[in-house]
């Protein structure tokens, strides 16, 4: 029983420590019956330090509530300077030790104290006596324990994050959809002219309204490129990057909310969780891509442990993603079954809506389903799987060959098929033929499939090469532009947000200068630049940059450039240098003063990076990476 109170004690700690990290989310039942569930267990495997405390204390409540809270509060204290270790010296954190140092025995002294003072003197030796005070004291904090967890009652939470605060004047603007399919390399598709047909339902979209030909990520890392998307800025500029995983720029969303928008965000990566700030402006920010208890410090504490184990035994590794039934994303079918209910219940109002949907599906790893396995994977007998080189099967210092890399092209590309009719799905239930809807569909990067540049291996998304950074990127407005449309000149992500703000009447509403342009009338200005950059690396040697002009790019890796011609040579491979002096000078100039004000790595901000590595973004440079490697780094998320 004691031991039952004390979890109880700590779940209700932990679960309203939970509720105000995500304010922006209703509460529920789930999250207090799992962390109630997780902490009797932890209570299971502390029992025996427990007993043996008790016997000091004489009171058993105490010993396991002291035993089990300060394991969590002292991971929860010292997890970022874990990861960072200068932030161990720093006072701040010296002082969080400290305190829960200090608490955990003085309620031990405290305790024992308080049982001798109240005991009998022939039961001063039984462990199973407990004073009055503190069996008291125990019972009353387990009730008020099941009372905090209630929905409600201490800590009420709303979906909401916000409200509309003005009702839009005059004639109604249109429902604005933006839709970005995560990892997703243009070259794959249907209407690029993909030799497979991967993407039947999204070439008829673009059928009918304008599809942009060579449209460019403005980075690679999925949060530094949705913040360009909505604040119409370069990385360079908005400074959210993998060592600042914090939104301090404007974003478009408040101007739209504003303007009496519903506005809703729904996102199947943890990479775009509420706590980068990325929710400001919207009504309702659904984030929640995990069970509850893994947001909770247990959980944080136990998963750790287990990737810390796994670097010692690699049964525990489970394919570079050591946890148990986290994986930091979720399909697509339940982000947009919750996004078609937002959408639903704004169209019961006389607002127009925005709703930002972020799919994860076709990241890695890949693992299509069964039907679409069948229509694109052929027979293989290799070493690859769809969880690539951090597979538990992967040979050590093996080599892709071309038929791996063939397996894995045909892993995504079934999972593309898969994506594409689940967004069919979802489309076809929204009424887009009677004009009242602008759609917008791209990605946030591409992905490297083993293409071979000098000798190196191409794979993930770790650079600004052709196949990572030339996305999708279409404009559906049935009565505003007309169907079968193309676009040849160079677009970029940060041309979504002033796109979006025109077609919703709100163009002159921004207050900060965007690198930008609207692309609603399907015009380029003339001799416009377009700029990509790869700051979001762990160590700044790694950085890279470019511009982009009509046919060509000037590719920078760390102060050594080189002149491409973007359709003859994708790959970045030819420099062409020599023969374009004039542009070379003139993209050289553009490209310096673009990185004047450029923020590169430095100490992590609100970093996470345990999603940073499971999802693949910490595993290194160096393609392909050996396994040894990713062993040793597979605790933690990446791009």
């Amino acid at each position: 029983m004691a031991m039952l109170l004390a979890a109880l004690v700590c779940a209700a700690v932990d679960v309203s420590l939970t509720r105000i990290d995500h304010a922006h989310r209703a509460a529920e039942w789930l999250l207090p019956l799992e962390a109630i569930a997780g902490y009797v267990v932890w209570g299971l495997l502390t029992w025996p330090a427990a007993r043996l405390i008790a016997s000091w204390t004489g009171s058993r409540f105490v010993a396991h509530l002291v035993v089990m809270a300060t394991p969590v509060a002292l991971h929860s204290v010292l997890r970022d300077a874990l990861r960072n270790t200068a932030l161990l010296s720093e006072p701040r954190t010296l002082i969080d030790v400290g305190l829960v140092l200090g608490t955990a025995l003085g309620a031990l002294v405290l305790c024992h104290l308080v049982t001798r003072r109240s005991a009998q003197p022939e039961s001063l030796d039984d462990t199973r006596s407990n004073s009055g005070a503190v069996r008291v004291l125990g019972a009353t904090l387990g009730l008020g324990a099941v009372v905090a967890m209630a929905p409600g009652v201490f800590f009420e939470g709303d979906a909401t994050a916000s409200a509309a605060e003005n009702t839009a004047e005059g004639e109604r603007p249109p429902n604005l959809l933006l839709l970005v399919w995560d990892t997703t390399r243009a070259q794959n598709l249907t209407p690029y002219g993909y030799d497979r047909d991967t993407t039947p339902q999204l070439a008829k979209l673009a059928e009918g309204g304008a599809l942009f030909e060579n449209a460019f990520s403005t980075t690679v890392f999925t949060l530094s490129s949705h913040t360009s998307m909505l604040t119409g800025v370069a990385p360079t500029t908005h400074g959210t990057t993998m060592t600042n995983q914090w939104l301090d720029h404007p974003t478009i969303v408040p101007l739209l909310q504003r303007a009496g928008y519903r506005t809703g965000a729904f996102v199947g990566t943890k990479v775009l969780r509420a706590s980068t700030n990325f929710l400001e402006g919207f009504d309702v920010y659904d984030d929640l891509v995990d069970p509850p208890l893994c947001d909770t410090r247990l959980w944080g504490m136990v998963h750790d442990v287990q990737a810390a184990a796994a670097q010692t035994f690699p049964a525990l590794n489970n394919n570079g993603n050591p946890h148990w039934f986290e994986t930091l994303q979720r399909p697509a079918d339940d982000v947009l079954a919750n996004a078609l209910n937002f959408i639903e219940d704004a169209e019961a109002t006389d607002q127009p809506w925005f709703v930002f949907i972020n799919m994860f599906d076709v990241h890695w790893p890949y693992l299509p389903v069964n039907d679409a396995q069948a229509l694109f994977v052929a027979d293989y007998g290799g070493p690859m799987d769809g969880f690539t080189f951090r597979s538990d099967d992967y040979p050590d210092g093996y080599q892709p060959k071309a038929a791996d890399k063939s397996h894995i092209v045909d892993l995504y590309d079934a999972e593309m098929f898969d994506l594409d009719r689940t967004v069919d799905a979802f489309l076809s239930k929204l009424d887009l033929g009677n004009g009242e809807t602008t759609v917008l569909m791209t990605s946030d990067h591409g992905e490297g499939f083993g293409e071979d540049r000098h000798g190196e291996q191409l794979w993930s998304h770790e650079h600004l090469h052709g196949p990572q950074t030339r996305v999708p990127f279409l404009l559906y407005a049935p009565g505003d532009i007309e169907a079968g449309q193309t676009v040849d000149a160079p677009v970029s992500g940060v041309d979504i947000a002033p796109t979006l703000l025109d077609f919703a009447g709100l163009s002159d509403t921004f207050t900060w200068p965007m690198l930008g342009e609207s692309l609603r009338d399907l015009t380029v200005t003339e001799g416009r630049k377009v700029y990509l950059v790869d700051h979001d690396n762990l160590e700044p040697g790694y950085d890279s940059a470019a511009v982009i002009l009509g046919d060509y790019k000037l590719f920078d890796l760390e102060g050594e450039r080189t002149l491409h011609d973007i359709h003859a040579d994708r790959l970045d491979i030819t420099d062409v240098s020599a023969e374009h002096e004039e542009l070379r000078g003139i993209l050289d100039k553009a490209l310096d003063e673009f990185l004047d004000g450029s923020v590169t790595g430095g100490e992590m901000t609100n970093v996470d990076t345990d999603v940073l590595r499971a999802l693949g973004y910490m595993d290194g440079k160096a393609p392909p990476p050996k396994k040894d490697d990713e062993e040793s780094e597979s605790d933690d998320d990446g791009k």
